[in-house]
């Protein structure tokens, strides 16, 4: 027994590891959220012979099971500082580039879902082309615009002849393309994304809204007239993908302003705010998250206070990803009201149709970064 313990000592151990883990893995309670990496982690699927023989269950089982590993962010932890120590320059699909700038990997994409969003886009410009001025603002991602920041010998896509195709295809159906490539890269000196994090800055938002406006013809409030409060600390959710043991934290301004907001929750309770913030989120980890209360599916917001009341439009509704909710709160300085939809989060009932039928509105913005627009599954739901 004692010639065989020691022949197969480390065969044991690591047999009893395994068993041990898998034991604590089964006793441990399914987290529904993750800190570290900022999402919401997938839950146990429902069991069922047809989907097991479809082989539908076994991916979403061992999804859960990724997602639930006992000891998960101690995991990704080790991992990210063992890599660091070996030179690697990216970690859980976030690329490490210079001068602390991250980026995540996006070296393909799905044309054939690229090809149905930007379809969807221009059905819905020119279905109600009678009704209302259709914008869309699909915003270039970090790499885009610093391609000199990344590693020497990453191939990305390409996103200019994509933004271009967008621009092109807009304009034609009788929609306006907001081009934000040109001035970002005159202005890439300024700090328009954060390090750390797939977000553009307050800063890279405001020049998004000045450009905007200049192509709606409206008079944009000046940036220095907005007062502004800072959040230091601010580690996004590349940290939280990479931990990088590099990272280098971000400082997230907001807009100190006042206005209404109100979101149906996921239970379809009705939250009403007399700020656009949560403060709770701005002092916590997931700072960016502190923009409208986060992503939900239909939020509005009036800002009666701002700007000036006489040149003011009504309402514009913004059909968006996450990166909108930074750009929005100077929105209040021009509209009397902001209706802001998330297709990521709003049901099918009402529709997208049925909402625009029952309410009225002078401009749509419908803002995406570029990486996300090629990917949604859910921008279908803006033409149901």
């Amino acid at each position: 027994m004692g010639k065989f313990l020691k022949k197969y000592s480390l065969l044991l151990i690591f047999g009893v590891f395994l068993v041990s883990l898998t034991i604590v893995d089964m006793c441990m309670i399914s987290r529904e959220y993750s800190d570290l990496e900022n999402r919401k982690l997938t839950q146990r699927p429902a069991f069922s012979l047809s989907e097991f023989f479809d082989n539908e269950f076994t991916p979403e089982y061992e999804e859960y099971i990724n997602d639930q590993f006992a000891f998960r962010d101690t995991w990704i932890s080790m991992k990210s500082v063992a890599e660091a120590a070996l030179g690697k320059q990216e970690n859980n699909g976030i690329i490490y580039g210079s001068q602390g700038q991250m980026f995540e990997r996006f070296d393909s994409y799905d044309q054939e879902q690229y090809e149905k969003n930007l379809q969807n886009l221009l059905t819905f410009i020119q279905t109600y082309a009678d009704d209302f001025h259709t914008s869309a603002m699909i915003v270039p991602n970090a790499y885009a615009i610093y391609p000199e920041k990344l590693p020497l010998g990453v191939k990305m896509v390409d996103q200019l002849p994509l933004l271009e195709d967008i621009e092109q295809r807009v304009t034609q159906a009788g929609g306006t393309a907001v081009n934000l490539y040109d001035r970002f890269t005159e202005g890439k000196e300024q700090y328009l994304y954060y390090r750390t994090d797939h977000h553009w800055t307050t800063q890279g938002a405001y020049i998004a809204y000045e450009e905007l406006m200049k192509s709606l013809g409206m008079q944009p409030v000046a940036y220095e007239d907005v007062p502004l409060k800072s959040a230091d600390g601010f580690l996004g959710t590349y940290y939280s993908k990479s931990k990088s043991v590099f990272a280098q934290a971000d400082t997230l301004d907001y807009q100190d302003i006042q206005a209404d907001l109100s979101y149906q929750d996921e239970t379809g309770q009705q939250r009403n705010y007399d700020n656009i913030y949560n403060p709770s989120s701005l002092e916590g980890r997931d700072k960016y998250g502190g923009f409208l209360y986060g992503n939900n599916g239909l939020t509005v917001i009036r800002g009666d206070g701002l700007g000036d009341a006489q040149n003011k439009k009504e309402r514009i509704l913004v059909v968006k990803d996450s990166y909108a909710n930074a750009m929005v709160p100077y929105l209040l300085y021009n509209y009397k009201e902001v209706v802001v939809v998330d297709l990521r989060y709003f049901g099918l009932s009402p529709r997208v149709s049925e909402y625009l039928q029952e309410n009225a509105f002078d401009d749509v913005l419908v803002l995406y970064n570029l990486q996300n627009f090629c990917v949604d599954f859910d921008f279908g739901k803006i033409i149901l």
